[in-house]
């Protein structure tokens, strides 16, 4: 899913709602002996199928709508805990403030409904919880995406999913030949829209992905990777039909996945469509 696991996490203290004007979401998500998928709206930000135990946390301003709700897929006997909760942007470490929502498995097992095994026989648990942004409300910042996207429908027909995979296969074809131009304007959309969303100047976030492309670059090796299988992709539409992830179906990874220089690096594939154009978004 382009989020792998760390070792690390603070302990979490809940407290008094925060009266700072910038909202900053992260998603913190423990594991202990299943896999799982855990993300906002339908839409999966994180996921693991190994049963190894693992913790992460990390941002998610961008995929915030407003009108959210958390969810987690549990596959396995062990235990999860997935809390979304606003961060302290005073701290350097990631430090809650308030917990707007959590769901722990099987500590909240009311919360969850089981699903049909799958071919691994493993028990599924699916939960989901509303997020309570408080009353009065916090100030979410919503980034511009939301109002902008085009609904996709409940599931992507034939030709649009032929017409992702042709974006894919140029975005692919960029990396390539290690075009950065060209690649950093395919990225310039998701890398305004990210940045409105967690309070960055668009014109400095460009000119940092520009710089971190440029540094994967301009190693002297050839970059390498695997032909886009179009039968081995999932596409997961959520966030009200607005935006579609592609990944790899088996493993939860991602289908642009590269190599440069013994350096392994991949893109996130969340696209949408804004003014009939499809856009890589997230």
């Amino acid at each position: 899913m382009g989020r792998n696991p760390t070792d690390s996490r603070q302990n979490r203290q809940s407290s008094a709602p925060a009266t700072n004007r910038k909202c900053y979401l992260r998603l913190a998500i423990v594991a202990q002996g299943v896999a799982f998928e855990v993300g906002l709206n339908d839409l999966p930000l994180a996921a693991s199928g190994e049963t190894a135990d693992c913790q992460t946390d990390f941002g998610v301003n961008e995929f915030a709508t407003g009108q959210d709700v958390l969810w987690a897929r549990v596959i396995g006997q062990g235990h999860l805990s997935a809390e979304l909760y606003l961060a302290d942007p005073e701290k350097p470490e990631p430090t809650p403030l308030q917990v707007l929502a959590k769901l722990d498995y099987p500590g909240d097992a009311d919360r969850f409904e089981q699903e049909p095994s799958g071919i691994d026989n493993y028990p599924r648990h699916l939960g989901r919880l509303p997020v309570d942004y408080g009353d009065p409300r916090l100030p979410i910042r919503v980034a511009p995406f939301w109002g902008q996207a085009e609904r996709l429908g409940p599931d992507l027909q034939p030709g649009q999913r032929q017409q992702v995979l042709g974006l894919m296969e140029s975005i692919r074809g960029m990396v390539l030949a290690k075009n950065a131009t060209a690649l950093t304007n395919a990225m310039a959309y998701r890398t305004r829209d990210v940045a409105s969303a967690n309070y960055h100047d668009p014109a400095r976030k460009a000119q940092i992905v520009r710089e971190e492309i440029d540094g994967v670059f301009q190693g002297s090796g050839t970059v390498s990777a695997l032909d886009l299988d179009p039968e081995g992709i999932e596409w997961v539409v959520g966030a009200n039909e607005r935006i579609v992830l592609a990944r790899q179906a088996l493993a939860f990874a991602m289908p642009l996945s590269f190599e440069v220089d013994d350096v392994e690096f991949g893109l996130e594939c969340y696209f949408g469509r804004v003014k009939g154009e499809w856009l890589l978004v997230r």
